[in-house]
């Protein structure tokens, strides 16, 4: 996916190049204006949560925060994008220590539609995670154990001991029992 800025100008090359093509009597201005349009439409219904995903993966969290500031309309995107707009903004609200909004938007990433189970079972940790941080030790091992049922990559089951025994440390700390 293309960076907004590189998106609009592409839209208003699109347009200019087929308005100069029909004002010269060729048809084929059309097909440029059906690309603008084609642009126009990529722009609303993906926004730019494809290239934000990717600067965070890549931790780039600044550039991440930046591209996600663009999407205006979230309501708009696809139901698969939507659910990486509130996964992406879950993760770079964690990194900004806002808690309450990553929960958020972290729940509503879960129960949305990730693409990969190695996705929602990360978003369940994470969700796991905070909830541990917040004293919620029930609801922490609850998505704890249901990420644990999702099938995930090697990397993210390394995550599991060292969440679980936050969970268990903060549960101590509290004076609960398992």
């Amino acid at each position: 996916m293309f960076s907004p800025a590189i998106r609009i100008t592409l839209i208003v090359a699109a347009i200019i190049i087929g308005s100069y093509g029909l004002s010269i009597g060729s048809s084929s201005g059309w097909i440029m204006i059906l690309a603008a349009v084609g642009f126009a439409f990529g722009y609303f219904r993906y926004g730019a949560v494809w290239s934000a995903w990717r600067a965070i993966r890549a931790e780039n969290f600044d550039w991440a925060k930046s591209l996600m500031s663009t999407v205006r309309y979230p309501s708009l995107l696809s139901r698969q994008t939507l659910a990486y707009y509130h996964f992406a903004n879950g993760l770079l609200c964690m990194q900004d220590d806002r808690l309450d909004a990553a929960t958020d938007h972290l729940l509503a990433a879960s129960e949305g539609a990730l693409r990969t189970s190695n996705d929602r079972c990360i978003a369940l940790l994470n969700l796991a995670w905070l909830k541990a941080n917040a004293g919620e030790i029930e609801s922490a091992r609850n998505y704890l154990k249901t990420a644990g049922t999702l099938p995930h990559k090697q990397e993210v089951a390394n995550e599991f001991s060292r969440i679980e025994s936050l969970i268990e440390e903060t549960g101590e700390n509290r004076g609960e029992k398992r």
